[in-house]
């Protein structure tokens, strides 16, 4: 096999049930320059011949068998045969986002940069989102890590050991990681990478931890503790000169401590309580569980409770009804929101005038329409209110409907040139109308397409907020643009903020990466399907920047050259 740059290592054992989806997901990886090694540690289920499939499949996929020795020596043995100049971790079971290789190896462009990770996703067995793991921020650029003045010693840091990638030379020159660790191998190594050169990360979440009531049980946690204290006692001695072997002694004598059942109770009930707090129903299985597992425990009991509790008021639809109450009394103070609310929803479809708090004019909308929705995620819901770029001056807001996210952006940056492009003449009257007291936004009845074309439009759903493209229509055709096209029409030689909504025509527009794609600092888009967010995905792993998910829309935002 020829040399790659990176090399995922993967120490796997008994994971017939998750092996597979690990697999397929290393081998999605946009950026194709790398081996999979994965290291079967003494596996006594179905995965050695799940891995003997792939490995005949693809060439990439190398596998090593060793008897069962634990994951420390697992690793050693993976990284020992890694032949790229970056080493990738992965654990069986978890996940890495198809851009995670692009992004991570980006990271890298500062030689100093040893180590470097990202934000993670962990998740249920069945992967159910539990929470996310992000950096403290302070080494989004590269950054030295130690401080041994406070606690923890580490600023900032992974998020997750699977979620790292080193470089090899960094990572043999300061002894790889280490047999005596049993448990806490990860932050042994971390702490030694970081006293050699800089960590950086990202707060893209490109990993997904994928947690089971046993990794998360009390099992082993004395032991994990104590390995804990030896690995910083061995950074402290390091740090004063002095000798490691004892501690490593003492390291070594710390092994794996036997599972109990009062302890998989305590797994379950963590698993259950994260579902809980994220009001997800499926708490409901594991606090259940939990409770079977140690039924004199009331913490079990009381949470199932309140989990129980919480479904009857989502099936009636209490909380959702709460929350948009609470939300229209937050915009528009306690008198006026019933009113507007009922202007807006009126089913006589006629024509409303809508204050909004903040705006400068009034809006105009058809009530009982889709317009009404649109109003509401726009300026009840804060749809649009996001982390943009600092001084935004050119904005192109495609798929701008009745122009309410182009007023939006009119009153966050009045000082924004802002291109509003709706193609079906319904709503562009009015756009114009909504739009006129905003002299820096320029309304066009026109589409935005892959190329400058006329294009026809459908509305297979009969709704003013539906219309798509269809290059084979002819009962309704629009001018369509590309996105260069704009840009020289306007004498724009770069825009700020790109906002897409187009009904699923930007499968379409971001097919493939575009040159035109490095001059846009922001997209705001709502993507619809899982094809319009593969072809997202694709074409803006050739970016440098961070990506992040708001509700409906997804904001990608480019590093700053």
């Amino acid at each position: 096999m020829k040399n790659v740059t990176t090399s995922f290592v993967l120490p796997v054992y008994n994971a017939e049930q998750v092996v597979a989806a690990t697999l397929d997901s290393v081998l999605a990886q946009t950026d194709p320059d790398f081996e999979l090694i994965v290291v079967d540690d003494g596996s006594t289920d179905g995965t050695a011949e799940i891995l003997r499939r792939y490995a005949e499949g693809d060439e990439r996929v190398r596998v090593i068998t060793q008897p069962n020795a634990g994951i420390t020596r697992a690793l050693i043995a993976g990284c020992a045969a890694a032949r790229g100049e970056y080493i990738a971790r992965q654990d069986a079971g978890d996940l890495s986002d198809p851009r995670r290789l692009a992004v991570q190896t980006r990271l890298f462009d500062d030689p100093e940069v040893v180590f470097v990770s990202c934000a993670t996703q962990y998740a249920g067995p069945d992967l159910e989102p539990l929470w996310v793991a992000k950096p403290t921020g302070k080494a989004l650029e590269p950054a030295n890590v130690l401080d041994l003045t406070r606690r923890p010693v580490m600023i900032d840091g992974p998020t997750h050991h699977g979620a790292v990638v080193f470089r090899r030379a960094a990572y043999e020159a300061c002894g790889g990681y280490r047999k005596d660790f049993y448990y806490g191998q990860d932050f042994d190594l971390w702490y030694r990478l970081a006293e050699r050169g800089k960590f950086r990360t990202t707060n893209e979440i490109l990993y997904t931890a994928r947690v089971t009531p046993g990794s998360l049980s009390g099992a082993g946690r004395r032991q994990q503790e104590a390995i804990a204290a030896l690995s910083l006692r061995a950074l402290e001695a390091r740090q004063r000169g002095e000798s490691e072997q004892e501690i490593l002694a003492a390291a070594s004598q710390v092994q794996r401590a036997p599972g109990r059942r009062r302890s998989t109770a305590e797994g379950f009930y963590f698993i259950g309580e994260a579902l809980r707090r994220n009001r997800d129903e499926r708490a409901m299985r594991y606090l259940r569980r939990s409770a079977m597992l140690a039924p004199l425990s009331p913490k079990g009991w009381f949470r199932l409770g309140q989990a129980a509790l919480f479904l009857v008021h989502r099936k009636a639809g209490l909380k959702y009804r709460y929350d948009r109450a609470q939300s229209y009394r937050r915009r528009f103070g306690a008198r006026a929101a019933l009113r507007t609310h009922r202007q807006i929803w009126n089913s006589d479809r006629g024509l409303r005038e809508v204050s909004v708090p903040g705006i400068r004019a009034p809006i105009i909308l058809r009530s009982g329409t889709a317009d009404a929705s649109t109003f509401e995620h726009l300026f009840v819901w804060n749809g649009y209110d996001l982390p943009y770029p600092t001084d935004v001056k050119s904005i192109i807001d495609a798929g701008a409907n009745i122009g309410l996210a182009s007023v939006f952006f009119a009153n966050r940056f009045p000082d924004a040139r802002i291109i509003a492009l709706e193609p079906e003449a319904g709503n562009f009257e009015l756009l114009e109308k909504n739009v006129r007291p905003y002299a820096n936004v320029i309304p066009m009845r026109a589409a935005l397409w892959t190329h400058d074309a006329m294009i026809g439009l459908t509305n297979p759903d009969d709704r003013v907020d539906s219309y798509r493209f269809d290059s084979g229509a002819t009962a309704q055709s629009v001018q369509a643009f590309s996105v260069p096209s704009l840009l020289e029409k306007f004498e724009l030689s770069s825009l700020d903020l790109l906002k897409i909504d187009i009904e699923g025509g930007e499968t379409a527009v971001f097919s493939q990466y575009e040159p035109w794609m490095s001059r846009v600092r922001a997209f705001v888009i709502e993507l619809h399907g899982d094809a319009a967010r593969a072809n997202f995905d694709r074409a803006t792993s050739k970016l440098r920047g961070r990506c992040s998910q708001h509700g409906e829309n997804t904001l990608f935002i480019a590093d700053a050259e």
